[in-house]
This record gives C-alpha cells, structure tokens and sequence, in this order.
C-alpha cells in the first residue's frame, strides 16, 4: 500500500483546503517529514488519516470519550460554516494477485439542523464504487484490522509506554493476540460457555432451578431497573440541557435590554464623577494659564517686532553714551598734551584722528526712539518669548487634548447612564434570570442523584449476575437429564479444550517469529552484535527477557533509558514486519523521548528501512539540522506546518525548517 495524496478541507486546525503529496519518489527515498510547532496540527494530520480510514472506530488521539458525533462537530474547522462541514480525502494504491489498483475514498461530514451528517465515498481505478462505498468499513477491515493499525501508525508516546518493561508485556499481548485474531476465539468460547451455562440449567433438579430462577428473576428485575436509571439519567440530562439553553436564551435577552449596563450602574455613576473632576481640574488650570501670560501667544510677531525695536533703541542709546565718553576722554587727552608742552603739530593731528574715529563709530538713527524701553526689559522680553510662552503653550494644548478625551469620554459614560433601563423594566428578565439559574442548579442536583441511583444498580445488578453464575458452575456435577444436552456439554468442552490448545500452539509458534524479528531489529539499531543472543517472550504472561551472548538473563529494566526505547522500537518494528502486511509506517514525535546518541541510531538505521513508505511528523528540536543532513538522501519531500495565531488556522508550506 502506498499512500499517494491526502486532502484535507476545514478539517480540525486546517482550515480552507491542503493537498499533501505523499507519494515515494523510489523505493530508496521513502521518506516524506513534516516539521512543525508543537500545536501546529501533526497530531492532527494523523488523526485524519486514521479517521478516513476507520470513521468511529478510528484511534484518534483527542476523541477520548467523546461521542463519533461531538467528535466530528469539533473536528469542524472554527472558521468554516458547519453546513458546509470538513472532509478527508485519500489516494493510494495497492498489489493483489499481482494486479495494481488505485483506490480514493473520502469520508465527509457537516452540520444539519438534526445533527451530523456523514458520507464516505470509495473509488477504484477512478471511477466510483457503489460496493466499496456501502461496504468500506468491512473492506479496510479486511485489509488493514483496525485492531493492528497501532503497529504502522503510532506516536512517540507509544514507545515511550512500550519502553516500561510493566507495559511491554501487556502490549505484546494485546498485539499478538489482534494479529493472531484470538478476539475471535475468545469469542467463541465465551459463546460455548453461554450454551453451557443454559444446558446445565435445564438439567438442574427443582431445587436448585427454583433457585437459579429467583436469580434469574432478580436479575431481570435489576435489569429493568438499570434500564429505568438509564432513562432517568438520560432525562435528567436533557433537562438540564434544555435549562442551559434557556438559560443561555434569557441572558441574550438580558444583555439585549440593558442588564449589563444595570449592573454596572453603579461603577458608570463613579466613573462619571471621577470625569467629572478630573475636567474641572483640567478647566481651572486653563483658566489659570489665560489668566496669566499665555494670551501673548496671540501676538507673537509682534512681540518679535518690539524685541528688534527695543534692541535697536539700546543699541543707540549705548552709541549715544560712548560718543559723549569719547568726547569727554579726547579733550582730557588734548588738554593733558598742551599742559606738557606737546607740539602744536602732533596735538593738531592726535585731535583730527580723535575726531575722525568718533565719527566712525558715531551711529545715525533711522528713525526717533519711541519705546524707550532699556536693557532689563529687552531681557525679559527674550526670556518670555524663548522660553515661557513655548512652554505655556505645550502644557496649554496637553491640557486642551485630555480636556477633549475627557469630554469624549464623559459622553460615552453619559451615553451608557442614559440607556440603564429602569429597576421597572429590567426586574422582570433579571427575575426570570435567577429563577432559571435556581432551576438549573436543582435540575444538576437531580441528574447527580440518578446518576448515583444507576450506579448503584449497577453494582446490585453485578453482584446478581455474579450470584447466578456461581450457582450455575456450583451445580454442574449433576447428571445431564438430557441426552442432547450431555452431548451439546461433552463437545462444548472438547471444543473449548482445543480452542485453548490452538491458542497456546498459535501464540507460540508467532512468538517464536517475534522473538527473532524483535532481535534481528534490535541489533540492527543498537549495531552491537555480540551484545544478544537470544530474546525470549514468555507465552503465559508475555513478559520479555534478553540473553547475553554468555547465556545471562537481561530484565529490560537493567537497560538504560535510551536502550530500552530502542527496544520497544524495536518490538513495533518487529510487530509490523510478523503482520505480513506491505503498509505505510506514519510516526507522530519519532525522537522525542530519546537522546542525542539513540535518536542518531533510529535516524541512521531504522526511518530509512522502517517500511516501503516513512511519514514522519516532528518537530524542530526532535529532527533538528544535523539530523536533517542525515535523512535528506531518503527523504522524498517535506512539509512545514506554519500555525497563524491570528487566523487560528495551519498553513502547510513546502520545505522542512532549514531548506
């Protein structure tokens, strides 16, 4: 069997429509890896397979003990229309009698207004069959048992539970037992003993039939009951449904009349006064701003206009000042030189070079002062127009923005205060609001009682099969009244007897093969060996034993941790090789519970050969880059699943985490 195509639409975290191609490129590249996240939706991807496969007897990972239809309701992608639904798709192709055939079958399901829907539909060669269709279930059965389907599609939390050498030989029992098909003569014998049980019974002498009748008859009388708790239960159940959907009813209701809004009354008229304040605070400090030097900003060319007139004033002024100095200066200085007796010439041309440098620095006004303002103003005139103002103005337009944001605000508050319905009107819905909820917690309290009343009845009814049982085996050395009955008896427990003998002969000669596939698996993993001789599966109790080369019994408790985890790999792989069946191997987490030196080993020695077709679904951290190296001669392609936390949805893409 190769699995070539699987689609997925709306199906669980997948949401719109994925194609994955899965088909081997050849033979030496069988290897097809997912990577994804943890939550990515790998799990997911083999719960699909598996479902499309075996609907409501699929091992799905997250049904649990959920209803086949709440199970496929939730399975519905949260962004799809649940009358549209999720469907799974599967293409593969298989040998028989030496002839290759292709097979398609697609299991779909949607909502309806009286539940799930569901349809599968099988196609071989292309064209649709009515057969396979009807009869899938039986078809796969047929192929692949359900029953034996853990051994090719499991996860890394399979091997972990096998790597327990408490929970090895209970797995191998169950195994052994599905590929075996010992169900089936369980089941015979259980149905011989059913036959027995009324042949002794129509033999016993009066006494003791009278005594088998009256358990007889409490345990139908039990059994009624049961079925009356049952009833009961399931009524209960649905009361307490119908409540909660009223109860859901009443509280839309509530909401749509304002009920929210009445019960947060109280909270809106304190959030209205704390506005209230925080707005006169933010007005009284505007006022406060006006009040003082922020309406100059208004005038602010002109303030600059009078800063350069008043500069020009001082400038003047200042030149006015020093030309009267200078005169004084060069007076004293000409008078100072006629005093010593300077000559006449050197006075006449100090005074003229005095004269002439006043007149350089001597400043014309253009126009006549009239501001006659002086330094001090000049000063403070900059100091407002470079640093208060600009700063006044900031605070003034912060304050002016909340001010805005604080009305907006105190709008919606005011808004919501006005549509608080009347205590009037709300009274009745909040009423019918409490009394639905005191309803529904008395209808929860009854469902637990009956719950507790079939419980109970159950156990009764138990104890009276037990009863009636042990008076049937008690009594069965009395003399068959009845010859067809001692002879239907006589060859029941002939038949029983060799049922048994069959079983034990059965288990061992497959035990003796899974002994030496489980050891030739080991050793291919492990590469040591002259480290077993033997592996020894105990046919009574299934509990496993390893034997050095020296003969010395090994508990797989002794092995270490990654040891052991090669081992019960080694026990599927074994177990998948002795079902004789050519399928896909699909491993969900293949590395998780292994180091750093076993996970090389499963990577080098067993994903590669594992089977004719390996999907492997892990994650970065499990098959990381160096391990990617390793694998890529096998892998035929690889898929990333990217999860959008946005769109709740996963997005399958081309290529692993290191292209």
């Amino acid at each position: 069997m190769i699995i070539e195509k699987v689609i997925l639409q709306n199906f669980g975290i997948y949401g719109g429509r994925h194609v994955f191609d899965l088909a081997p490129e050849s033979p030496l590249k069988p290897i097809v890896l997912f990577g994804g996240l943890n939550g990515a939706g790998k799990t997911t991807f083999l719960d699909a397979i598996q479902l499309a496969l075996y609907g409501k007897q699929a091992h799905c990972s997250n049904r649990g003990s959920l209803a086949y239809d709440t199970f496929l309701r939730d399975a519905i992608n949260r962004m799809a229309d649940p009358a549209e639904g999720s469907s799974i798709e599967i293409h593969f192709r298989r040998t028989s009698e030496g002839k290759e055939s292709h097979f398609a079958v697609i299991r779909s399901w949607r909502e309806t207004g009286k539940g799930i829907r569901e349809r599968v539909e099988a196609f071989q060669n292309g064209e649709p069959s009515t057969v396979l269709s009807e009869g899938w279930s039986e078809y796969i059965e047929a192929y692949l048992p359900n029953r034996i389907s853990d051994l090719f599609f499991f996860d890394g939390e399979q091997i972990k539970e096998l790597a327990e050498s408490t929970n090895a030989a209970a797995m191998l029992k169950s195994a052994i037992h599905s590929l075996l098909g010992l169900d089936i003569v369980d089941r015979l014998t259980a149905d011989l003993v059913v036959i027995e049980r009324r042949k002794r019974l129509a033999a016993k002498n009066d006494k003791a039939r009278k005594n088998l009748h009256a358990l007889h008859d409490e345990c139908v009388q039990l059994e009624k009951l049961h079925e009356s708790a049952i009833y009961e239960c399931a009524e209960a159940q649905n009361a307490v449904d119908r409540l909660n959907k009223r109860l859901g009813e009443i509280e839309c209701r509530f909401r749509h009349e304002g009920g929210e809004l009445y019960d947060r009354r109280d909270k809106l008229d304190q959030e209205r006064i704390t506005l209230q304040a925080e707005i006169r605070e933010i007005e009284e400090r505007l006022i406060e701003l006006a009040s003082g030097s922020l309406p100059l900003c208004l005038v602010e060319n002109q303030l600059h206009l009078i800063e350069q007139q008043i500069s020009k004033e001082v400038s003047v002024a200042e030149n006015q000042l020093l030309q009267t100095l200078l005169i004084q200066r060069d007076r004293q200085t000409l008078a100072l030189l006629t005093r010593k007796g300077c000559n006449k010439a050197i006075s006449s041309a100090l005074a003229e070079f005095l004269a002439s440098d006043r007149n350089n620095r001597k400043s014309v006004p253009t126009e006549a002062p009239f501001l006659h303002a002086d330094e001090h103003i000049l000063e403070s005139l900059r100091s407002l127009h470079r640093t208060s103002l600009p700063s006044l103005i900031k605070e003034a337009r912060s304050k002016a923005a909340r001010l805005t944001d604080l009305h907006h605000k105190f709008d919606t508050v005011d808004r919501q205060l006005a549509q608080v319905p009347q205590t009037e009107a709300i009274a009745r819905v909040t009423k019918e609001l409490h009394d639905t909820r005191e309803t529904l917690r008395e209808a929860i309290a009854r469902k637990e009682m009956h719950e507790s009343k079939k419980a109970q009845v159950e156990r009764d009814l138990t104890t009276a099969r037990n009863a009636y049982s042990r008076d049937l085996e008690s009594n069965a050395h009395l003399q068959i009244q009845q010859d067809e009955n001692a002879r239907i008896l006589h060859y029941s427990a002939r038949v029983r007897e060799t049922l048994t003998r069959f079983r034990c002969a059965a288990v061992a000669r497959r035990i003796q093969q899974l002994e030496r596939l489980i050891l030739e698996s080991y050793e291919q993993l492990i590469r040591k060996s002259n480290f077993l001789s033997s592996i020894r599966i105990d046919p009574e109790d299934f509990s496993v034993t390893l034997f050095t080369t020296d003969g010395a019994p090994i508990q797989i408790a002794r092995l270490s941790a990654g040891e052991r985890q090669l081992l019960a790999t080694s026990m599927l792989w074994g177990l998948a090789r002795a079902s004789g069946r050519t399928v896909p191997t699909i491993i969900d987490t293949p590395l998780g519970r292994l180091d750093s030196t076993h996970r090389g080993h499963l990577v080098e020695r067993y994903f590669p050969v594992a089977s004719h077709q390996v999907i492997l679904l892990s994650t970065d951290e499990e098959i990381d880059e160096c391990h990617l190296e390793q694998l890529k001669p096998f892998i035929t392609r690889s898929y990333r699943l990217e999860y959008d936390s946005m769109k709740r949805t996963t997005t399958p893409q081309e290529g692993y985490f290191w292209k």
